[in-house]
């Protein structure tokens, strides 16, 4: 396990992939855990792990389908692609929830 406030953390940052996988895993324990899934969105900011993302919340709404949370996460990330907005937060009226 790796405390993110430990000095080694901070000065040897773990490589992108490696902080993909263990949020992957942190949010397949917890599901409901909002802020591993909003970890896991900010280090999938690339189009290919984007996908990866897209593919990895697929099997897991499948895995917890009573998951409330998870299928949130799920849908602002469909919903972020489908506006051309980033995976972190919306950009334009539809991050302020204007309609028009």
């Amino acid at each position: 396990p790796v405390c993110p406030s430990s000095r080694y953390g901070v000065s040897h940052p773990l490589p992108p992939g490696r902080t993909r996988r263990l949020f992957e895993q942190a949010v397949a324990t917890f599901p409901a855990n909002s802020l591993f899934l909003g970890f896991l969105a900010a280090a999938c900011a690339s189009t290919h792990s984007r996908f990866r993302l897209r593919i990895f919340l697929a099997s897991a709404c499948r895995q917890a389908p009573a998951c409330v949370p998870l299928w949130m996460g799920f849908v602002w990330l469909e919903l972020g692609a489908q506006l051309g907005g980033e995976i972190v937060g919306l950009k334009g009226p539809a991050a302020r929830g204007c309609t028009g």
